[in-house]
């Protein structure tokens, strides 16, 4: 609005300025991204043995975690061409979908812990205990289901959620075959 406002004003330059200000904010902000996840990448690779085979745990001779940081930006490439997929008409809807059915699902499973550890031998009673967990936790869990429910009610979100979904079972799957493998050992 801003640059339409200015070229309607006859202010050209003031709106190669604000475009030049947005695409170097959005430059900033995939550079910290790609930063950010290249080191959370190559941290979640040095603290899972699993990973070892795709070599996300190896610093180059700069001391720099570039294979992690190379596969992070290789995701965020297939960002891009998700936008041009012809059946997808929304690839940041879709994103955002799929992203918010796996926050759900994570904090839903939090949920489940918690209720979990406040019935086992392991729980310690002190610092700030959670009110009423017994009522807030379940009616968490279900408020929580309902969202995810609410993702497959809308034509933009259901791929998303269809492929949260299938994210959910495929990745809890192999961490259920990584668990036995390693209670095995």
């Amino acid at each position: 609005p801003f640059v339409m406002v200015f070229k309607l004003a006859g202010v050209n330059w003031a709106a190669a300025l604000i475009n030049f200000v947005v695409l170097t904010a959005a430059a900033s902000s995939l550079n910290s991204m790609l930063y950010s996840s290249g080191r959370h990448l190559y941290q979640l690779a040095r603290e899972t043995p699993a990973l070892d085979r795709f070599r996300l745990n190896r610093l180059s001779r700069t001391n720099v975690p570039q294979n992690a940081i190379f596969t992070s930006a290789g995701f965020m490439v297939l960002a891009a061409i998700l936008s041009v997929i012809p059946w997808i008409s929304d690839s940041f809807t879709v994103i955002t979908s799929s992203s918010s059915g796996v926050y759900i699902a994570i904090y839903a499973l939090t949920m489940l812990a918690h209720m979990r550890y406040r019935k086992s031998q392991d729980f310690m009673a002190d610092g700030f205990l959670m009110p009423a967990y017994k009522v807030l936790n379940p009616l968490t869990i279900a408020f929580f289901g309902f969202i995810y429910l609410s993702l497959f009610l809308q034509e933009s979100t259901f791929i998303g959620a269809v492929g949260s979904t299938l994210w959910i079972l495929i990745m809890g799957t192999i961490c259920q075959i990584v668990t036995r493998k390693n209670e095995f050992r």
